[in-house]
């Protein structure tokens, strides 16, 4: 049968602010939600001839939803970084394979635009070198979502590498999942964020060249709001570990700690976090613990609260802090207490800001970032599979 007979029984397009299928002559309608229809009328405005003109594009997948999300932001700052790295090779952002898409995070400030994968997808027809950054725990996602003619063009490009963002090693998918781009490329590579994980070890697990991106916190300009006076506020992150009640941790709080307000982050822009997080006397975490809820407070004066997870975690010297426990159980019998204990001896709870302050500055040391983003695009990994020989080629 040839593609004209089959076109003319079934095909799929895109118009206008619908998607239409026809078969047998039948012709079906779906409309796009009106958030989304919006998205794409502000896409279409924007100047694509930047990601034209050049035989490179590197291109930074986002996740499905816009949110305040320490991970989200730290893909938005490695997109900005390799824009100014990479000049004039163009750098993009789009989201996912699929109908979901969104022109701008308002969440946080950034000047970033978002592409639609469809947009993307006929800007690299054409191209000679391609990079495509994946988040980590939409690997396989990212994979059943690309149509026969994604695949079809991807696999034509002449130099295409994927690298996997694991920024949580927690949530990196399996060998077989990730051996699955292999059907499309065979240079796959993967980045991370702590030096927990960034080892030869996790290098080998996977068969991949591993390196270290590290983080850019980029929250020293929210220093000024350590001036506002702290209330008697205890935050608490969105995360919800499986084996952990958060709720029945709360409803604790509220008995042992009748003069505070327990407030459990919600749905709000970055600012609007740092601003109550600098009014906060703790911020707890649930999460991976070494994360945003714990060392963002820092930059305004606080003290954030987590239970150790040596997955992230630099070392268990982290310990010997008051405010990191050893386990759930620790923080639920122990914080209430503790939060008295810092009450009464607030010289030793800011020693303790300054402390973790200036060991994580260390950690997430500018400069250090920078050259890593510079030596990936180098090719110049930490790490290579041992029984690979490395290759260094810079694009």
């Amino acid at each position: 049968m040839s593609v004209r007979l089959i076109e003319k029984i079934f095909s799929v397009k895109n118009e206008n602010n619908h998607k239409v299928i026809r078969i047998l002559g039948i012709k079906i309608k779906f409309y796009y939600p009106k958030e989304i229809i919006n998205a794409i009328k502000t896409q279409n405005k924007y100047d694509l001839n930047k990601y034209i003109k050049t035989d490179k594009l590197i291109v930074f997948i986002e996740v499905e939803v816009a949110r305040t999300c320490g991970g989200q932001m730290s893909i938005f700052e490695l997109c900005r970084h390799s824009q100014d790295i990479l000049a004039p090779v163009p750098v993009c952002m789009t989201t996912m394979p699929g109908k979901n898409t969104y022109a701008h995070n308002d969440y946080f400030d950034n000047d970033i635009e978002i592409l639609r994968w469809q947009q993307v997808m006929n800007i690299i027809k054409q191209k000679k070198e391609v990079i495509i950054h994946i988040p980590e725990f939409m690997t396989e996602l990212f994979m059943d979502r690309l149509s026969k003619s994604d695949k079809h063009i991807l696999c034509k490009i002449p130099k295409l590498q994927i690298n996997i963002l694991n920024q949580r090693i927690d949530i990196m998918p399996d060998k077989k999942i990730v051996d699955k781009l292999k059907r499309i490329t065979t240079d796959i590579t993967q980045t991370t964020a702590h030096n927990s994980y960034s080892t030869q070890e996790i290098c080998d697990k996977y068969g991949i060249p591993l390196h270290k991106f590290s983080v850019n916190l980029g929250v020293e300009k929210y220093s000024y709001l350590s001036k506002n006076k702290i209330e008697k506020i205890i935050l608490i992150s969105p995360d919800r570990p499986v084996d952990f009640s958060v709720d029945c941790f709360i409803k604790c709080l509220e008995r042992k700690l009748p003069d505070y307000k327990i407030i459990p982050f919600y749905n709000m822009s970055f600012s609007e976090c740092m601003k109550l997080t600098s009014k906060t006397f703790f911020t707890v975490t649930f999460g991976e613990g070494f994360d945003g809820y714990f060392i963002h407070p820092l930059f305004v004066e606080r003290l954030g609260a987590a239970v150790y997870n040596k997955e992230f975690f630099p070392d268990e010297n982290w310990l010997n802090f008051k405010n990191i426990y050893n386990s759930y159980e620790d923080i639920c019998f122990n914080f209430a207490k503790d939060v008295r204990y810092f009450e009464n001896n607030m010289d030793e709870y800011y020693s303790l800001v300054k402390q973790q302050k200036d060991k994580i500055s260390h950690i997430y040391n500018f400069n250090e970032y920078i050259d890593n983003i510079k030596r990936f695009y180098n090719r110049k990994y930490d790490f290579y599979p041992q029984a690979e020989a490395k290759n260094e080629v810079s694009i």
